[in-house]
């Protein structure tokens, strides 16, 4: 569960430049829901997950995540409970190392390994396992270092190790903009079924507004450093593309329709 009460978020600060980037922002979110966040360039949607996430300092209000609240707390303690894949799928991974040592060190982030050296033989079996999920022939190249794959293919992986140890929290930053539109579609496929799957609360910004609405169970439009719209159920499904557009005045060149 994730609960954001009065989230304020101010850059520059004392400077004639200082503007508000997160202003009041409430928002609750229950296991297994997956929310889209959509918003202008410059609306906050970014912000508000690196806030989350505690990549900022917030200047006020309360983040607390499974229970805990965590508005204080570090990012690196923060990353044991949730998982990110950003837009550029080098972000993600670790270039020169294979396709196994990338999972293990996602898998074992929030485990304590003792004096273990190396992958165990049952954690190979089981990375073999769960990365044939992604229908991708990665369950045969275990070996090879992620530099020799696709975009697509590295995104992918990116987003399986950011659910393989099961984060309360999964934050998606524009995590399909740089892909191939097969990809994208392969990837969108794989966050539904990992956000059901898991159980766990995820967020995606996205600028395509038809993504937005297809994919998860609840929208979010974002506004200088508000939330102005917050639909689910029949209203989120009755909504459109052409409707959103028209009710909220978006023109956004970069919002795809």
């Amino acid at each position: 569960m994730l609960n954001i009460e009065n989230l304020t978020k101010k850059f520059y600060k004392g400077t004639v430049n200082e503007f508000t980037a997160i202003d009041g922002i409430n928002l609750h979110a229950a296991p297994g829901e997956f929310i889209t966040i959509i918003g202008s360039n410059g609306a906050g949607k970014s912000t508000l997950m690196n806030s989350i996430a505690g990549v900022y300092a917030i200047d006020g209000g309360k983040i607390t995540l499974d229970g805990t609240e965590i508005s204080r707390m570090p990012e690196h303690r923060r990353a044991r409970n949730i998982g990110r894949v950003f837009q550029d799928p080098l972000k993600g991974t670790a270039f020169d190392m294979t396709i196994e040592e990338n999972l293990s060190i996602a898998y074992n982030k929030t485990r304590s390994r003792g004096f273990q050296a190396g992958i165990s033989k049952a954690d190979r079996a089981l990375f073999k396992d769960k990365v044939s999920m992604l229908s991708m022939g990665l369950e045969d190249r275990m070996k090879e270092k992620v530099k020799l794959l696709s975009g697509g293919q590295r995104q992918a992986l990116t987003l399986f190790m950011a659910v393989i140890a099961k984060p309360v929290l999964l934050l998606l930053d524009e995590h399909t903009a740089a892909l191939d539109p097969a990809a994208a579609k392969k990837v969108l496929e794989m966050t539904d079924f990992f956000a059901e799957d898991e159980r766990m609360v995820t967020m995606m910004i996205t600028h395509n507004m038809k993504n937005a609405l297809e994919h998860g169970t609840r929208t979010i439009l974002m506004k200088e450093g508000k939330t102005v719209m917050d639909i689910r159920g029949a209203e989120r499904e009755n909504m459109t593309v052409e409707k959103l557009v028209e009710k909220f005045e978006i023109d956004n060149d970069r919002m795809l329709l």
